[in-house]
């Protein structure tokens, strides 16, 4: 049981910092070039601080935080997260008008999360070759298709169909790459 709470715990630190995506879509609305700036640059101070600590070198605030929040497998290699994330979140914003952007940010944002978070607390039911949890990707549909009925003007037809790609697409056990593909299929099923 104490090693649940570690780990809901632990996955729970990540996926908060993994919502701060969220806050793209307001910048974009302010202005594009800011958004792109603050994820590219997002991107390179987070390598150069994953590139320090693969070398041994203590960096202020970044080190304390990966100790807290990354996974025992993250801590052998550079871990890809928080870079397909901003990628992610770029390529929604290339592709896709508002508010198909905003929402494959937010699927991504919350479905993701809200699929972690459930799946490791709650999640029993375990579905093959995923890794995944019923409860956890139930978890991601039902998120993402409250955020794109919100968004489609409550065509629950086409909120289910954007929810049942995310939550297909967040099943596949490609690890980090979710953080590509998420935003990417959810901003394509929604223009």
């Amino acid at each position: 049981m104490q090693r649940i709470i570690t780990v809901v715990h632990q996955e729970a630190l990540r996926k908060i910092i993994h919502c701060l995506i969220v806050f793209v879509p307001f910048i974009a609305g302010y202005s594009y070039s800011l958004a792109y700036f603050l994820l590219s640059a997002g991107i390179i101070i987070y390598s150069w601080s994953e590139f320090q600590r693969l070398t041994g070198h203590y960096v202020p605030v970044f080190s304390e935080i990966k100790a807290k929040a990354f996974r025992s497998q993250d801590m052998i290699h550079f871990a890809k997260a928080p870079v397909t994330l901003a990628l992610g979140a770029m390529g929604a914003l290339a592709l896709f008008p508002m508010p198909a952007a905003a929402v494959a940010i937010y699927a991504l944002a919350f479905g993701d999360t809200a699929a972690c978070l459930v799946g490791k607390s709650i999640g029993r039911t375990r579905i093959p070759y995923t890794g995944k949890t019923l409860e956890g990707s139930l978890a991601c549909f039902t998120t993402v298709f409250l955020l794109s009925y919100q968004a489609t003007g409550s065509s629950a037809l086409k909120a289910f169909c954007v929810a049942l790609a995310a939550t297909l697409t967040e099943l596949l056990p490609i690890k980090d790459y979710d953080n590509l593909l998420i935003p990417l299929v959810t901003g394509l099923m929604l223009i």
